[in-house]
């Protein structure tokens, strides 16, 4: 049997690893990709190919013949996806006439899963409920503050999960790893269930609600008289709630407590807890995987984007980092002190402005150059920060996957070497990334030398520019 704590503190390494496999596997076949623009693919509509959706509210009505990557506030799948589905947004659902051919991997505030699973499930969210007609043909790892089953739906496989309340009403075909406070199981489980669990009454969160979850559940464990165990339950809780078990297990139950280490803090008098011990960790490991999938939906977007729209350009810059990489660095460094100096002072500037202007009694010709200051100022910044804190590093990946690719694949046709050198850069990135202090170290790296290459880009850019236009002056005189 496994425990749920050594998939836990394995999931630094499991994440992208798995990130890795799944996605390299679909793009091994791919010709190219698309990028539509409109974010919604109609019913009628079959693409033979990868698909990258970025918008406001995504729907997949139609046939994606390839993987699916989406960004979005809202993501609705009802139609096909004959690869991987990778996602991150505020609400995801996968209705009950969604085909996924391959895994899921998402983050999202709130995720709602029906619909059929060739593969498996890999998600982070606040609250999430594999609902009516849902059936995961293999695996479901999950991290969260709620994971609900509803009575009916399938995983054919094993579950892993990490939560404040699991309630578990449909059927798993193998054995459950559960570490919650709260923990409901009222379907059915094949193989053995392993389950950490809080005491009953003892460690109730006293949050807000997070969005999506409708009941909250007190700690402890509670096997109803519904519930069909066909092996051995093991359970670890700082107290014996045998009689919360009402259906017992074909192998038996197995009763264990929490190493000293393990057992919750206590406040002064010794009766109540400090804190809430079984919401922070569990948060923290929604917010890590949040993060990492954040990171690598955004550089795949942005490097698809240049990819279509300027493919020589960011080659160009890649390149640059290639020739110059002293330089790059010595640029990035000044570019990035000065332009938040820079960006400082401007403002300053602009406030300045507004408010002599009003001294000298000019009415509201002062607000009117502060907004409109203000405004420009704001549009400029914002263009700088998305190049400082992504495309650098959209650049710094594309240099390392491309690297990779030749290496590896060099006979493969430019377009293909393109996507997968952005595939391959961008999860060696996050990996990296994840690091403790080393992923510090790599995003700045990232982001000094990208930066500068990209400025030394622009510079070659703005001089012939400025070369082209004093000849065609000299031509006109």
């Amino acid at each position: 049997m496994k425990s749920y704590r050594m998939v836990l503190n394995k999931g630094r390494l499991i994440l992208p690893i798995i990130l890795l496999l799944a996605v390299l596997l679909p793009v091994a076949t791919v010709q190219a990709a698309e990028f539509p623009e409109n974010p919604v693919i109609a019913k009628d509509v079959v693409i033979d190919d990868d698909v990258f959706l970025s918008g406001e509210n995504i729907v997949v009505d139609g046939t994606v013949r390839g993987s699916l990557f989406a960004s979005g506030a809202t993501i609705t799948i009802n139609g096909t996806v004959e690869g991987d589905v990778l996602m991150g947004g505020n609400t995801i659902r996968i209705t009950d006439q969604a085909k996924i051919g391959g895994n899921i991997f998402f983050g999202a505030s709130t995720a709602n899963l029906s619909g059929k699973v060739d593969g498996s499930v890999f998600g982070g969210a606040g609250s999430t409920t594999l609902a009516s007609g849902g059936n995961i043909a293999r695996n479901l790892f999950y991290g969260g503050f709620s994971l609900e089953t509803y009575p009916g739906t399938v995983i054919n496989k094993d579950l892993f999960a990490g939560a404040y309340q699991v309630l578990l009403s449909g059927d798993v075909g193998r054995d459950i790893n559960v570490s919650a406070a709260a923990v409901e199981i009222n379907g059915s489980v094949g193989g053995d269930a392993n389950v950490d669990v809080a005491e009953p009454g003892g460690e109730t969160y006293y949050g807000p609600l997070p969005p999506g979850v409708s009941q909250m559940v007190s700690p402890g464990l509670r096997i109803s008289d519904q519930a069909q165990i066909g092996g051995e339950l093991v359970y670890t809780s700082p107290v014996n709630q045998a009689e919360a078990i009402q259906a017992p297990p074909s192998g038996g139950v197995v009763y264990q407590t929490p190493v000293p280490q393990e057992i919750r803090e206590k406040s002064a008098d010794g009766t109540r807890p400090s804190r809430t011990p079984w919401v922070a960790p569990f948060l923290a490991v929604l917010k890590w995987i949040t993060d990492r999938i954040s990171q690598f939906v955004i550089l795949i977007i942005l490097g698809g984007l240049a990819l279509w729209k300027t493919p020589a350009l960011l080659h160009k810059t890649v390149q640059t980092v290639k020739d110059k990489p002293l330089p790059s660095a010595g640029y990035g460094f000044l570019v990035v002190m000065l332009g938040f100096i820079g960006a400082f002072l401007l403002g300053l500037a602009i406030l300045l402005a507004g408010l002599f202007i009003n001294l000298i009694t000019l009415g509201g010709l002062g607000k009117l150059v502060m907004s409109l200051g203000f405004s420009s100022l704001s549009l400029l910044f914002s263009t700088f920060l998305l190049f400082v804190f992504h495309v650098s590093k959209v650049v710094i990946a594309m240099l390392v996957g491309l690297w990779i690719v030749k290496w590896l694949a060099a006979n493969m046709t430019p377009v293909r070497q393109n996507i997968l050198a952005l595939v391959i850069g961008s999860i060696l990135y996050v990996f990296f990334r994840a690091i403790p202090l080393l992923g510090w170290f790599v995003a700045l790296a990232a982001i000094i030398i990208g930066t500068g290459a990209i400025w030394l880009v622009f510079q070659e850019w703005w001089k012939s520019r400025r070369q082209g236009a004093a000849l065609q002056q000299e031509a006109g005189g």
